[in-house]
C-alpha cells in the first residue's frame, strides 16, 4: 500500500476545511431557524417533525438516504439512551 502524496494530502485538507465549514454554516441556520419556530411557540414535537421531514426531503433529493439513516438511527439510540426510566 502507498502512503498518499503531499499533494492527495493538501487535497484531503482542503476537502475537511470546506467540509467544516459547511457543516458549521448548516448547523448555525437550522439553529436559526429553530429559534424562531420557537420564538413563535411551535411545539417542540413539530418542530421535530418539520426537522424530520427536511431530512427526508434531502435524503431523497441528494441520494444520501443511506449515510441520514445511519445517522437517524445513532439518534434515536442516543434519545432512548437517555429517555431510560428505572
Amino acid at each position: 500500500m502507498t502512503s498518499p502524496t503531499s499533494s492527495e494530502q493538501r487535497m484531503q485538507s482542503l476537502i475537511e476545511e470546506v467540509q467544516a465549514s459547511d457543516r458549521a454554516f448548516a448547523q448555525n441556520a437550522i439553529a436559526a431557524g429553530v429559534d424562531k419556530a420557537q420564538a413563535n411557540w411551535i411545539e417542540a414535537p413539530l418542530i421535530a417533525e418539520a426537522l424530520t421531514m427536511a431530512l427526508i426531503e434531502v435524503a431523497q433529493t441528494t441520494q444520501t438516504s443511506d449515510r441520514i439513516a445511519a445517522n437517524l438511527r445513532a439518534i434515536a439510540r442516543a434519545l432512548d439512551h437517555h429517555n431510560v426510566s428505572h
